[in-house]
C-alpha cells in the first residue's frame, strides 16, 4: 500500500494542474489490441479505467473559496477499498466523478476537514507530515475552524453536453453518476 500526499493548492509552476490530486479522464475509445493490424476501434467502458485506492491519499492546499479534489475521474470508476484505504483533504472534495462514473467506498474512510491543519491531517493520514517542516512551511499557521464547502463524495453530471456526431455519439457517457457503498 502506498501513501500519496502533498500540497496541490498551487504547485508553483510544476507540470500538474493545481487543485487536483489523482485525476483521470477516460478517452472513451481505444484500439482493442495494441500493435495489431486487425485491431478494432472500440468504446472503453467506465469500469475499465479509474483508481482503486487501498492506501492513503492525503492532499492539502485548498482554501475557503478554492477547493481541491483528492481523487477525480471522468467516465471511470473510483473504489476506496478496504479498511486501510483513506482519502484525506483539507478543503473541497474527497472523491469526485463525472459523466457516468462509478464511485465506491468499500470499507474505506473519507475525511474532508474543511481546514488546513497539518497536525490534525497527519494524525488522520499518518503521513509523517509534521516531521517534514518544509512541507508545512508553505501554507502558514493551521486553521482552527472549518470553512468553505466540503464533501466526502460528489457526483457531477454533464448538463446538456453537445455531442459531435463525427465521434459516433455517447462520448460523454450518461448524464449521471453512480455512488455505491
Amino acid at each position: 500500500m502506498r501513501k500519496i500526499y502533498g500540497d496541490i493548492g498551487t504547485l508553483n509552476g510544476k507540470s500538474l494542474l493545481p487543485g487536483q490530486g489523482l485525476n483521470m479522464a477516460n478517452s472513451l475509445y481505444r484500439w482493442d489490441k495494441l500493435n495489431d493490424d486487425n485491431s478494432a476501434w472500440v468504446k472503453t467502458d467506465n469500469t475499465q479505467s479509474g483508481y482503486t485506492n487501498e492506501g492513503t491519499v492525503s492532499v492539502w492546499g485548498g482554501t475557503k473559496t478554492d477547493s481541491i479534489t483528492g481523487i477525480n475521474v471522468a467516465y471511470g470508476t473510483i473504489e476506496n477499498k478496504g479498511s486501510s484505504a483513506k482519502v484525506v483533504v483539507d478543503h473541497g472534495f474527497g472523491i469526485a466523478g463525472t459523466d457516468d462514473s462509478i464511485l465506491k467506498n468499500n470499507e474505506g474512510k473519507i475525511y474532508v476537514t474543511g481546514k488546513y491543519d497539518p497536525s490534525g491531517q497527519n494524525t488522520i493520514a499518518n503521513t509523517s507530515l509534521n516531521a517534514n517542516k518544509s512541507l508545512v512551511a508553505t501554507r502558514g499557521a493551521a486553521e482552527t475552524a472549518p470553512t468553505g464547502k466540503n464533501y466526502g463524495i460528489v457526483g457531477i453530471s454533464t448538463n446538456n453536453a453537445t455531442e459531435n456526431t463525427t465521434y459516433g455519439g455517447y462520448r460523454y457517457g450518461n448524464n449521471k453518476v453512480n455512488i455505491e457503498k
